[in-house]
């Protein structure tokens, strides 16, 4: 389960060796913690690990952690009527800026101001991109620090790396190369029948994706558009001041480029899976490992997230990122950022739950949850 935690090497080269941030037991004896997170792609055992280290540090804290795919959906509920009385929360997609302004966040300024051994702060350590996702209006008007963004994930194009060595397939480096790289797919497992590991004979898909959310193939037109525009034209489009941001060439270019895979043709132009369209991503997820596709547009947290449903999958890498076309080249990947921890203000355990996450930070344990979970703390670390 760490094929794909390499990847990330290339990823997280920032500058700097982060120390450890500083966290006392003092008063927290006979205290309890109640943690809530959402296990879904990222799993369980980032959460065991972090719950353990933290429970030698303070032996007299009664420490429970419950985790739940669907935590996501329960979060904002649980703001309004702190029923489960959750001390502090690991969750996704969430909107809770909301939450903070009308006092049902604790504030994290003093946490975002914790030191490490070396002086630095957290938000000193944060990544500068990233830092300002915690940061929104609180009760009292002014802008503060209400949440924590953790658990980013590397988006891209995953392959069968044992599929790829038995047909000796290369790893395209253009998008030219990939349509290449397609019809090779097609070809090479019509002469030689792939056997998937439930024992069928196939000729594999290029291609499968989760159809009910479309919104995967981010993975590579996200790249390819910021690629064609630049950087500060991309990015532009979140800072929206006009229509024109909607309408730039590197948008049209990357989405004309995703048509050209042919992931909705017939016959022998489709580049993907039949029936993949009707598929969730858990499906189509299980079609890629039991090899039925070659490649799937997907995230760092893929291979975890599998192995809930499947025991024998075949080993699986990320793609370096593929260039639109030899003018248009440079490095990208997309990550998404909608992870976020929270700290109900109604806890009366706010500063113990201030506490674990500055254990959580600490560069140690931002190690430790990249491997465990195949995704990385918003740190200046190098993994």
């Amino acid at each position: 389960m760490k094929k794909l935690a390499v990847l990330l090497s290339a990823l997280l080269l920032f500058a700097g060796a982060a120390g450890v941030v500083g966290c006392t037991g003092g008063g927290a004896e006979n205290q309890s913690l109640y943690i809530a997170f959402e296990n879904s792609g990222y799993g369980d055992a980032w959460m065991n690990a972090m719950v353990e280290g933290f429970r030698s540090e303070h032996p007299g804290v009664e420490i429970r952690a419950e985790g739940d795919a669907q935590l996501h959906t329960k979060v904002l509920r649980e703001l309004e009527d702190a029923s489960e009385g959750w001390d502090i929360i690991f969750t996704q997609g969430v909107v809770w800026n909301s939450y903070a302004a009308s006092g049902k966040l604790a504030n994290l300024n003093d946490v975002y101001a914790s030191t490490d051994a070396e002086g630095r702060t957290l938000e000193q350590r944060m990544l500068p991109n990233i830092v300002k996702f915690g940061e929104t209006l609180g009760p009292d008007g002014t802008t503060g620090y209400y949440s924590f963004p953790y658990g980013l994930s590397v988006m891209g194009i995953v392959y069968n790396v044992e599929m790829f060595e038995h047909y000796g397939w290369q790893i395209p480096d253009t998008y030219d190369e990939l349509l290449t790289l397609c019809e090779r797919i097609k070809r090479d497992t019509t002469r030689e029948r792939w056997t998937t590991k439930d024992g069928q004979s196939v000729q594999v898909a290029p291609f499968t994706y989760p159809g009910q959310h479309p919104d995967y193939w981010r993975a590579v037109t996200y790249p390819w558009s910021a690629q064609y525009d630049g950087i500060d034209t991309f990015e532009g489009f979140y800072n929206y001041t006009d229509k024109a941001a909607f309408y730039t060439q590197g948008r049209l270019k990357s989405l004309e480029a995703l048509e050209g895979l042919n992931i909705e043709a017939s016959g022998s132009d489709r580049n993907a899976l039949e029936g993949t369209m009707s598929k969730d991503h858990l499906a189509s997820q299980n079609d890629f490992a039991l090899g039925y596709a070659a490649m799937i547009p997907n995230g760092s947290w893929v291979e975890t997230e599998i192995a809930k449903s499947l025991d024998d999958v075949y080993e699986m890498a990320m793609m370096p990122p593929i260039a639109l076309d030899e003018t248009h080249s440079a490095s990208a990947f997309w990550s998404n950022n909608s992870n976020h921890v929270l700290i109900p203000s109604s806890t009366p355990n706010v500063e113990l739950a201030k506490e674990f996450l500055k254990y959580v930070c600490r560069q140690e344990n931002a190690f430790t949850i990249t491997q465990l979970s195949n995704s990385f703390m918003p740190l200046n670390y190098d993994y």
